[in-house]
């Protein structure tokens, strides 16, 4: 068993090719995924439907609205299901009217 490993790495220590490919490709791969993903694009748009009453939708809403990271737009439903199907919205997020009393329940 020693001497297969031994022979392995001598193998890979003379193949300049195959010491290329174990750790230089993945680091430009992963570069050009940063490049890639990171790039100049624009933030996504982002509709909040908002039909909660209670603190915690209008928290979360507030916050969502307030995020550098998406273009946030306060809509109700058929506005934002209109602007996402038109392609206009990435998504949209659904506060519904019972999300605070639920979250209250669970904490």
């Amino acid at each position: 068993m020693i001497a297969i490993t031994r022979r392995i790495l001598q193998q890979f220590r003379h193949d300049r090719r195959t010491l290329a490919l174990l750790f230089v490709a993945p680091i430009l791969i992963l570069g050009l995924f940063y490049f890639l993903l990171r790039g100049t694009g624009t933030s996504p748009a982002l509709g909040v439907v908002n039909e909660d009453q209670g603190p915690f939708g209008t928290l979360v809403a507030r916050q969502l609205l307030r995020s550098s990271e998406v273009r946030a737009s306060e809509l109700d439903r058929r506005m934002a299901e209109n602007r996402l199907r038109d392609g206009q919205l990435a998504g949209y997020v659904l506060l519904p009217s019972d999300f605070s009393a639920r979250a209250v329940r669970r904490t």
